[in-house]
């Protein structure tokens, strides 16, 4: 989960840097909305909402990059 901000850009550098070949390190990123974990129970909910477009295109994209790695 990523919140936008310029530090974690030099957080997965270092992170992909170091442990590229003990870990696999996915492109998508799931933004982080504080709001949406206390305002919604089901996904369904905050596919619905159009304030949540960038979560819910996070989470796709992260779980076609899932299936496209385990497939």
């Amino acid at each position: 989960m990523t919140t936008g901000l310029k530090a974690e850009d030099a957080i997965k550098r270092t992170v992909e840097k170091d442990f590229k070949d003990k870990i696999i390190i996915f492109n998508s990123e799931i933004p982080l909305i504080k709001s949406a974990s206390s305002a919604f129970i089901l996904y369904s909910e905050v596919e619905e909402n159009g304030l949540y477009t960038n979560l819910t295109n996070g989470f796709e994209k992260f779980m076609t990059e899932l299936i496209r790695r385990i497939s």
